[in-house]
């Protein structure tokens, strides 16, 4: 299933996994008075393809549209968790990682390889100079135990706020990809 091609069972399946899963995981949070909750979210809640977000900050808000109905039902979520806040004893906070790549990725690498093989890997669309940011598996791990550290802190309080996970190295996106895809061993 592409992304952006989702008939209504899979609207329906989506949803009930994205958002009915978050409020399921709010009320067990808040039934077992677990304390802290940090929601994985993506940091393309705020982009909608476009332009390009050159030193995006937290200041951003959603746009008026999104990218596909997947997107628009992880702000969804995210709203949930970030109402959730101080709610019960539960305090919450939202992880936007932008383009999560690494061990365990079934999505992002496996889509390059596969327009690798197929040779369509060699191709460029638009400009190829739209710059984009990237967020290794082990950053994104790491924001969620720094998340989890300071949820409890009164000297700084991630509470109830969204933040956007990056490697901080933006890049030309088709480079990023090209230097993928000569590590794994195909041509440029």
């Amino acid at each position: 299933m592409e992304r952006t091609d989702i008939d209504t069972h899979d609207f329906y399946n989506c949803y009930m996994i994205i958002v009915q899963g978050a409020k399921n995981v709010i009320n067990s949070c808040q039934e077992c008075k677990v304390r802290r909750l940090i929601y994985n979210s993506s940091a393309d809640v705020v982009f909608d393809g476009s332009q390009d977000i050159l030193i995006g900050d937290e200041s951003f808000s959603c746009p008026g549209k999104f990218l596909d109905v997947l997107i628009d039902l992880k702000f969804q979520a995210e709203g949930l968790i970030r109402l959730a806040n101080n709610i019960d004893g539960l305090v919450t906070c939202v992880l936007r990682p932008s383009n999560a790549f690494g061990p365990g990725d079934t999505w992002f690498v496996p889509l390059l390889v596969n327009l690798a093989k197929s040779g369509l890997g060699k191709f460029i669309t638009g400009s190829g100079e739209n710059m984009s940011d990237f967020t290794y598996a082990e950053n994104v791990a790491h924001a969620h135990i720094c998340a989890a550290e300071t949820l409890d802190s009164r000297i700084v309080s991630v509470a109830g706020k969204a933040f956007f996970i990056t490697n901080l190295e933006p890049m030309m996106f088709w480079e990023f990809v090209s230097l993928i895809l000569e590590g794994l061993g195909y041509q440029r």
